[in-house]
């Protein structure tokens, strides 16, 4: 969501506490996602090897749905389908 968006919808007075505010967010993903590491796959009850499907997209977008493309997000995934 964009910074605005969110410093709108929060009702925060000040953009540059939004800003601190969302770098403050994004420290703390960084660390949890570092000190929680999740393994996909690896090997069942019965030794048997779990498939993971793995895919990746890239959006892009225009501005205000006019005009040439913008640079979009690449975004990766990985699913169990046990």
């Amino acid at each position: 969501m964009p910074l605005n968006v969110c410093i709108h919808e929060a009702a925060i007075d000040s953009r540059q506490t939004g800003v601190d505010w969302a770098n403050f967010c994004r420290e703390e993903c960084a660390t949890y996602t570092s000190r929680n590491l999740i393994q996909i796959g690896g090997f069942d009850a019965n030794g048997s090897p779990i498939v993971v499907e793995i895919d990746e997209t890239k959006y892009f977008h225009r501005k205000y749905h006019r005009g040439h493309w913008h640079e979009g997000h690449w975004v990766f995934g990985g699913t169990e389908r046990t």
